[in-house]
């Protein structure tokens, strides 16, 4: 009997012919309920075969059917089946070949079914497995609820099968968050964050993609597979955007990564300042001094602080300036003077991520306004004193130029510099000192120095004239009295020019004084 069903027969009946066949016209072959195969209850399997034959087709019964059937999904996409059937095998496999299984739509194949694979026969253990891929879709044009195990011989697969149904293992995360705090444009960066599945059984972690479109097309991998019980993936900062749409959360069981994953929308913030201004008022050449301003982006959802920079022509070594780092809503800094000049300010915006990669800028404009042609005679007319007038030539940019300041100082760059008068206005261009003025106080002073001043700085490096100290002072005064009476002069008072200096001297003054210093 190789009809693998209970109640059912199926195999050939074989015998030895006659002897003697000449007078033989047929054989008949018929079941009977007893070897007698008397009339009634005998039923004819096979008639009219010549003589000759020795065997008959026919249906006959045998039961060896596979039993305790199991399903596990472990595709964890709904309504899809992936994993395996188990089975264990008929008690007696004698006639089996083989073993098939199917989905089918009802427990006992009478509807539609598929055939998921085939099990060749295992003497040694009698335990059977089918491995089945990811992705049997259960509820396309059938809806499959069950799987179905037939044993087959070599005449047929038996037609009563043993059933499992099915249950669908659907494991997705949920609730997928992403915020871009690179905050770049056409640049992604921040945590992709999720909520795992209610049921976990199946799921050993996830996988994180950016992909094109939300079914995954033209994915890329973010980082490696994520460990069950952590439910976020970082993904760095300067990611390019190129062609991606959206963030894909898929989950990964030990048969294979779901193919339906869930997504979100990887929308690009670009968040960068703009309309960067700046007016140098340190009035040094390769100095610069003033503030620092700009308008915040119009979206500053993510944005932390700002940073802002001096940097030379390839941004490569900027240096953070003092109190550079600045919180949103300020919108300037003061950039103290004498600050050395470089060839950029660069305003980045930075996020709790990271600070973006591409800044604002601003190109530096260097102020420079100096006087020139620095001039003063000294017409005092003592050794060691000094007075008259100082004078300069204005610079040609004056707008930034408040006022100008004269000093003496024991070297042109104004060291131990000390103010003469007060703060000259830009337009005078002369600064009268006041005789009597000591060449010496803290040190001999050798130069008259001329600074500009803004309305935020005087400047650090002058312009400046020697000083040459006029000394003009008359000689051998002689003055014999000829008045002859007591207690009054008369006479002449005579003296020799002065040895240096004689051309400064206008005319001289003669006194009677209590004492030769002139009191």
């Amino acid at each position: 009997d190789l009809d693998l069903d209970a109640g059912d027969l199926g195999g050939s009946v074989v015998w030895n012919p006659a002897s003697d066949e000449s007078q033989l016209e047929e054989y008949f072959v018929y079941l009977s309920p007893d070897a007698a195969g008397g009339e009634p209850g005998r039923s004819i399997l096979a008639a009219g075969l010549p003589p000759g034959s020795d065997e008959a087709n026919i249906t006959v019964d045998l039961s060896a059917s596979a039993s305790s059937v199991a399903s596990l999904d472990r595709d964890l996409d709904a309504g899809q089946f992936g994993g395996e059937v188990t089975w264990i095998g008929a008690s007696s496999e004698d006639k089996v070949l083989d073993y098939l299984v199917y989905l089918a739509d009802s427990s006992d194949g009478t509807g539609s079914r598929s055939l998921l694979g085939t099990v060749v026969k295992d003497t040694l253990t009698g335990t059977y497995t089918l491995p089945v891929v990811e992705d049997k879709h259960l509820n396309g044009a059938v809806a499959y609820t069950h799987a179905l195990v037939y044993a087959r011989s070599s005449l047929a697969e038996q037609s009563t099968p043993v059933p499992v149904a099915l249950s669908d293992s659907a494991s997705s995360v949920s609730a997928v968050l992403f915020q871009d705090l690179d905050l770049d444009e056409l640049q992604l960066g921040g945590t992709v964050a999720w909520t795992a599945p209610a049921d976990v059984t199946y799921v050993d972690g996830y996988k994180v993609y950016l992909a094109e479109d939300s079914v995954g097309s033209g994915r890329s991998a973010i980082g490696s597979i994520v460990a069950t019980g952590t439910n976020s993936q970082p993904l760095a900062p300067n990611t390019a955007l190129d062609n991606f749409t959206q963030v894909l959360v898929y989950t990964q069981s030990s048969l294979a990564e779901q193919s339906t994953p869930v997504s979100v929308s990887a929308d690009d913030v670009a968040a960068t300042a703009y309309d960067l201004n700046f007016t140098d008022l340190d009035l040094d050449a390769n100095d610069v001094g003033g503030i620092l301003r700009w308008s915040e982006p119009l979206d500053t959802t993510g944005v932390a602080h700002y940073k802002a920079y001096l940097s030379p022509s390839d941004f490569a070594s900027r240096s953070l300036l003092p109190g550079g780092t600045l919180s949103v809503g300020e919108t300037s800094i003061d950039v103290a003077s004498d600050t050395i000049l470089q060839s950029f300010f660069l305003v980045y915006t930075s996020s709790s991520l990271t600070e973006q990669s591409t800044p604002a800028d601003l190109a530096v404009s260097d102020s420079s306004a100096s006087v020139s042609d620095v001039g003063f005679l000294d017409l005092d007319l003592d050794a060691q004193e000094l007075g008259g007038n100082v004078t300069w030539t204005g610079p040609n940019a004056t707008s930034l130029v408040s006022h100008v300041a004269v000093y003496l100082a024991t070297d042109a760059s104004g060291a131990s510099k000390s103010q003469v008068g007060g703060s000259v206005p830009m337009d005078d261009e002369l600064l009268l000192m006041s005789p009597d003025t000591a060449k010496t106080h803290m040190g001999t002073y050798t130069h008259a120095v001329v600074y500009t001043a803004s309305t935020l700085a005087e400047q650090t490096t002058p312009s400046a004239t020697a000083l040459s100290d006029s000394s003009a002072s008359a000689s051998s005064v002689l003055f014999p009295d000829l008045d002859l009476d007591a207690m009054e002069l008369g006479g002449y008072v005579s003296w020799m020019p002065p040895a240096t200096d004689s051309d400064k001297a206008q005319d001289y003054l003669v006194y009677l004084a209590t004492n030769d210093a002139g009191s």
